[in-house]
């Protein structure tokens, strides 16, 4: 019938990855940047439970995603498409140290403190995507890029990455 092997491939981590690389794949930048805030949020909010219940196994390790995941958005954001990018860098380098001095000491105020921070930018962003897909004419075609579309978000292969730009 099946192999153990061929098994191995419709694990529920196998089918989670396949559905959000996949998802990743077709969103357009504002939504990309969306589904990074609230991964972000559920990773400080992981870690402020961790710390709580001092698991510094888990609170490490959610503290590391976020940073990498800063990290990643840090790479993405164009500098000079929007005139107030090199502030949200500024922004997002504090995150990154708040970030790494939360986790050697497993500070919950600086956890708490970043995820205030995150959250105000995370809303933001959201509204501008939501803001973004209410603008959109019906005759925009999906295959369409973001840059494409207009409405304040664009993406850019920068290399093997996309950028992200954001226009005002």
């Amino acid at each position: 019938m099946y192999s153990s092997d061929s098994l191995v491939s419709f694990s529920a981590g196998a089918q989670r990855s396949r559905f959000t690389d996949g998802s990743l794949e077709t969103a357009s930048g504002g939504q990309v940047i969306v589904m990074c805030f609230d991964r972000l949020d559920r990773d400080l909010d992981g870690a402020l439970i961790a710390i709580d219940a001092t698991d510094h196994e888990t609170t490490n390790s959610l503290l590391r995603h976020a940073q990498d995941l800063l990290s990643e958005m840090v790479g993405m954001l164009d500098v000079e498409a929007w005139e107030h990018a090199p502030a949200l860098l500024s922004v997002y380098d504090y995150l990154l140290r708040r970030l790494a001095q939360a986790n050697m000491f497993k500070d919950a105020a600086a956890v708490s403190e970043a995820r205030h921070l995150i959250g105000e930018i995370g809303d933001a962003f959201r509204t501008a995507a939501a803001e973004s897909l209410r603008t959109q004419s019906p005759a925009q075609s999906p295959a369409q890029s973001p840059a494409q579309m207009g409405g304040g978000f664009g993406t850019e292969l920068a290399g093997d990455r996309p950028r992200l730009s954001v226009r005002a």
